[in-house]
């Protein structure tokens, strides 16, 4: 009833509800994983890396739907701990990303189920044009896993459990943007509230 009651109330708050989006099950065909460290704070990050081929093609159906060329970066992948988060957070806390990647190969972040929810959108004003970010928002008990297990070391490093928290997390595979990616900071939340239309995986 309360999943109906959502879908209709969708539907009138965005006519896209009733648009057709498709996504091939092979998006959750195994691939390799992906270290992201370096130099600098937008380097280092942990991501479940995931094959491109069908996102692409859900991209595409996105960017005729936008009626123009939106960008992309050519790859895909769900994003587990931010390059803030390590950071921000981590990082000072004395946590390296060689731990936490030994925590996610641990758990085999490769294989980590997830469910796609639904194709969301972010808006925001960035000097003074509204910008919109596409996205399929997705759940994942298993990242979320991944996540409490980097706050059990960061709390035996002596870090305080409100400065990281696993469940503060929106899971979501980034499609293409107008001008750039939204993210948090931009006022966007990528979470269930955003969606706009179904995705449906075939």
């Amino acid at each position: 009833m309360k999943k109906l009651a959502l879908s209709l109330f969708l539907l009138l708050a965005h006519p896209v509800w009733g648009s057709s989006f498709h996504l091939s099950s092979q998006v959750y065909q195994k691939a390799p994983f992906l270290k992201h460290e370096g130099q600098g704070r937008w380097k280092n990050y942990l991501t479940m890396n995931l094959p491109y081929a069908p996102v692409q093609k859900l991209y595409k159906q996105v960017e005729a739907f936008e009626g123009g060329r939106l960008k992309n970066r050519g790859e895909a992948h769900i994003t587990v701990i931010t390059p803030v988060e390590f950071w921000n957070v981590l990082k000072p806390q004395g946590l390296t990303m060689q731990e936490i990647q030994k925590i996610a190969l641990a758990q085999k972040i490769q294989e980590s189920r997830f469910e796609v929810s639904c194709l969301g959108q972010g808006r925001a004003q960035v000097k003074g044009h509204t910008e919109k970010t596409y996205y399929v928002v997705v759940q994942s008990k298993d990242l979320l896993r991944i996540r409490t297990l980097v706050q059990e070391l960061f709390l035996k490093k002596g870090g305080k459990a409100s400065a990281f928290r696993p469940k503060n997390y929106y899971p979501h595979i980034t499609l293409g943007f107008t001008k750039r990616d939204l993210h948090e900071s931009d006022g966007v939340i990528k979470g269930a509230e955003s969606c706009i239309a179904p995705v449906r995986v075939f």
